[in-house]
């Protein structure tokens, strides 16, 4: 019974908790919509935050919503960099090459780490049933839905309008 949704935040380097709400399926999208200018452009905890807010002033009594950890990584897992040009900064063409080596790799890593996330999420049901689980893009405001009636009407992608995003 109900009408269950997760709905998570990224930035591109990690996701924020997830939001559990027990009723507010149907109303993901305008719940959306409703935070948008209340929510900060580039800072994923904030805006997190804020679309608690809005999900709690829309749920009656003290039951329905939840929050807990996301169960894919951090900023700071995402964000690793190798440590071996860390130290002995020569200033040398043989440091900058090993530096710019360890970046390379490092980029590789975080989109394997991306795809292996977006792969869990399409093949692994997180959700509860019902709307199913919504991952927020706030570097573009996009919205994906998985596992569920998404926005209805098989509606599983939506653009959010990040013009309405405040500052």
């Amino acid at each position: 019974m109900g009408d269950r949704a997760l709905v998570t935040m990224t930035d591109g380097r990690g996701f924020s908790p997830v939001l559990y709400t027990h009723w507010g399926g149907e109303a993901v999208g305008e719940l959306l919509e409703a935070a948008l200018p209340r929510m900060r452009k580039d800072d994923l905890s904030y805006s997190f935050a804020r679309l608690v807010g809005v999900f709690h002033e829309d749920s009656e009594g003290n039951r329905g919503l939840g929050c807990f950890g996301s169960p894919w990584p951090r900023a700071d897992v995402l964000a690793a960099k190798p440590a071996d040009f860390a130290e002995g900064d020569d200033g040398s063409a043989a440091w900058r090459a090993r530096r710019e080596d360890s970046w390379q790799e490092a980029r590789k890593w975080r989109e394997a780490v991306w795809a292996d996330i977006a792969a869990q999420i399409q093949e692994h049901d997180y959700s509860h049933g019902d709307a199913g689980v919504f991952v927020v893009d706030i570097r573009d405001w996009s919205v994906t839905a998985y596992h569920g009636y998404g926005f209805g009407d098989g509606e599983m992608t939506r653009q959010l309008d990040a013009e309405t995003v405040g500052t």
